[in-house]
């Protein structure tokens, strides 16, 4: 048997169905399909300019308000992302936290009101926490009460998150810089404090020590200073720390049908490494991961995440405390986010199954190839679904990916059509006629991006570009080590992948000389 991966995969398809079958895949289907998708050009597309601090400035009147230049934004954070200093201001504008509209004290007044709602969650862990140790436990329980519907979600989340926190990575960023900075703060107003309480005395006349020390003429004796020891010196990766767990915890409170699930960890601290504000990090954390809730469901459906109050939703309610949220779609139509089809995720495994019909579709060889190891499941893309290529890209090209997300839309969730019967979540009364005026479409068509369906194409465009280490793969565990390590290190860009995934989603997309049926 031929050891490249080529000649192997041939050798296999030829003992299932026949010689001539193999050579027309590889031969005639893989290369027009490569060269159709332009994946050359695509692997030497380079990221662009980065949204600078003057053209981020220019884009605002002297109100604050970024109005009509809203579309000039998103074209340069899909090219090139968000300059770190930055991150903190637009990641509001590009989730829908912020409208384009919004003048500098509405913005404000917003920020107050998502930190009121931020400190109820974190009231109610509080409270649940002194629960769990039998301060109000026992009282509850003497009273004959039911314990609340929430704890329980927290009982089981709270020993998961205390062993995923230890062991999350923390960077460098915007909390480092911004954390640092209030230590040097309090130690130069606690030397201010020092120099003055030392000059203060300096001036008094000094008491009479009978010669100078004690009834024996010698020196007192000084307590020596007990230092603490450098393992229990706070750090910004310790407040970091507790911050994460303050995040993570609030939000399985949030959303108690999905709770917290390994892999949110990952996603939470990057939001908190770019944004100081505990508050802030929180709300655009949990408007991003909207579109890729389903990758933390295994099976069947669960309702929307909830919002506000200091117990929770209940699953298949919507956060109804501010407007704005509610339009997120609205807003997201007049940026120019594409129309998506009506049918979306409802778990993981219907997350991976789409990634296969992509795979199927747009490179048959390689999805042939899949089957043939049985991992037509997709699972060995599991870790890249749930944890959004964040262990495929390094940090900052991760970064840049999830602000081209951000600004094509892709955390948008859009509604079911009510003619679809499938048992979804039922949408909010206000905003649903807004989202099928028919004024948005574009040449994307069903395959735009939202409800994560971008990034899903992101995923099989990284599949695609390692398609070679694929084929030299013989079995399934095989297939599973590469897509962890082997096609991790070949992943080393966002831009290349984004601008492959663009030419997958063409609507009707089907390169010619495909030697497998797409259907």
């Amino acid at each position: 048997m031929v050891r490249n991966g080529r000649g192997t995969t041939a050798a296999v398809v030829a003992a299932a169905g026949g010689l001539g079958l193999s050579l027309a895949a590889l031969s005639l289907g893989a290369v027009p399909l490569l060269a159709s998708l332009g994946d050359r050009a695509s692997n030497k597309r380079k990221r662009g300019s980065p949204l600078s601090p003057s053209r981020w400035y220019a884009s605002q009147d002297r109100d604050g308000r970024v109005g009509d230049a809203v579309a000039d934004v998103l074209a340069r954070v899909a090219d090139g992302g968000v300059e770190p200093m930055l991150r903190c201001e637009v990641w509001p504008l590009l989730l829908g936290l912020r409208d384009a509209n919004d003048t500098a004290v509405e913005q404000e007044q917003a920020r107050r009101r998502r930190r009121e709602r931020y400190r109820q969650l974190r009231r109610r862990c509080e409270e649940l926490h002194e629960m769990l140790s039998g301060r109000s436990g026992a009282a509850m329980g003497a009273s004959g009460d039911e314990p609340p519907a929430d704890l329980g979600t927290f009982t089981e989340t709270l020993p998961v998150i205390r062993a995923d926190v230890p062991r999350t990575p923390f960077r460098t960023g915007a909390f480092q810089s911004h954390w640092e900075a209030d230590r040097l703060a309090e130690s130069a107003s606690e030397d201010d404090l020092t120099n003055h309480s030392s000059t203060h005395r300096s001036t008094e006349p000094p008491a009479p020590t009978g010669g100078g020390g004690d009834a024996n003429g010698e020196l007192p004796r000084l307590e020596p200073v007990k230092s603490v020891p450098a393992t229990h010196q706070p750090t910004w990766r310790t407040a970091q720390a507790d911050r994460l767990t303050n995040v993570l915890q609030s939000y399985a409170l949030l959303d108690p049908a999905v709770g917290y699930c390994q892999g949110m960890n990952e996603i939470a601290a990057h939001f908190l490494d770019a944004i100081p504000d505990e508050s802030e990090a929180f709300w655009c954390f949990e408007k991003f991961l909207r579109g890729y809730r389903c990758h933390f469901v295994m099976g069947g459906h669960v309702g929307s995440p909830g919002g506000g109050g200091s117990g929770g939703a209940t699953p298949g309610s919507t956060s109804k405390a501010s407007g704005r949220d509610a339009n997120d779609k609205r807003r997201g139509n007049k940026r120019g986010y594409p129309r998506v089809a009506p049918r979306r995720s409802a778990n993981v495994r219907d997350r991976l199954h789409e990634l296969g019909d992509v795979l199927r579709r747009c490179d048959p060889p390689l999805w042939k190839h899949v089957q043939l190891l049985g991992a037509q499941e997709c699972m060995f893309a599991f870790r890249q679904i749930v944890v959004l290529m964040a262990r495929e890209l390094p940090p900052a090209e991760t970064l840049y990916l999830w602000e081209a997300l951000m600004a094509r839309g892709d955390h948008v969730v859009t509604e079911e059509d009510e003619g679809e019967g499938e048992g979804e979540g039922e949408g909010e009364g206000e905003g649903e006629g807004e989202e099928g005026d028919g004024n948005d479409a574009n040449d994307e068509g069903e395959f735009g991006a939202g409800d994560g369906r971008l990034f899903v194409h992101v995923v099989a465009a990284a599949f695609i570009q390692a398609r070679n280490i694929a084929f030299g793969c013989h079995e399934f565990d095989q297939l599973l080590h590469a897509s962890h390590h082997a096609v991790a290190n070949k992943t080393l860009a966002a831009a290349p992948l984004l601008a492959t995934a663009t030419r997958l989603m063409a609507k009707g997309y089907r390169a010619p000389g495909m030697a497998f049926p797409t259907k």
